[in-house]
């Protein structure tokens, strides 16, 4: 049964990515960050409904989802192909043991995995909001790097986006401690620090078109 749903979800993602693709195209700039074959953990903001998917299957490799858990209530369909989408439901307040261990079982196996910080859309403004400090555990009790995925703005349809991989950086400063209250909120800001880091930088970047200054060829003497 697991082997047709895997089969199912391959057609169903294959669809889906070319489908949302063509209606929110989107570059991907920095895509060279991405491992292939390695863990870690991607943070994104999240603007749009589309971003899930968009994040979920841009870039090289198979990154695996946390996903609110009323998602699963709202559609039982997805919620039946859990296991093949490699999708990992969670209460947003009161993470359960079994979703934390499956987690972490994806990292010890080398998966990387993409969680929204926010845990829900913001519907207002670009601004990230409050980050939750899932993230900040999964990185340090898994010793995984952390890749920021940033969203320039929200999704509008036939309407290019831009998708804008950040510096990794990894939470060495906690590995082997424990994860008190206090060093939780630390680990937690410096995960926020970074994202609005690189939020500035992927703003600069799209803002002055940077891709284009990169491609442009230099002469003997100097000049463009």
């Amino acid at each position: 049964m697991e082997v047709l749903k895997a089969i199912l979800f391959f057609i169903l993602r294959t669809l889906i990515r070319a489908l949302s693709f063509f209606i929110y195209p989107r570059k991907i700039i920095h895509k060279e960050r991405l491992p292939k074959k390695s863990k870690y953990i991607a943070v994104s903001n999240h603007l749009h409904w589309v971003d899930a998917v968009y994040v979920f299957l841009k870039g090289p490799g198979r990154r695996y989802l946390l996903a609110k858990k009323e998602l699963a209530e709202i559609s039982p369909f997805l919620k039946s192909m859990e296991k093949a989408a490699g999708i990992v439901f969670v209460d947003r307040d009161n993470p359960s043991v079994a979703s934390i261990k499956a987690i972490l079982g994806y990292l010890k196996r080398d998966k990387p995995i993409l969680v929204f910080p926010e845990g829900t859309r913001n519907r207002e403004s670009r601004e990230l909001l409050e980050t939750k400090s899932g993230a900040a555990v999964f990185a340090v009790k898994s010793s995984a790097p952390v890749i920021p995925m940033l969203i320039y703005e929200r999704a509008r349809a036939f309407r290019r986006n831009y998708l804008y991989v950040g510096e990794p950086f990894e939470l060495s400063e906690f590995y082997g401690k424990k994860l008190t209250e206090e060093l939780l909120n630390e680990a937690n800001a410096l995960v926020r620090a970074h994202m609005l880091l690189e939020m500035e930088k992927m703003d600069d970047y799209v803002m002055n078109k940077r891709w284009k200054k990169k491609n442009r060829i230099i002469t003997a003497d100097g000049s463009a």
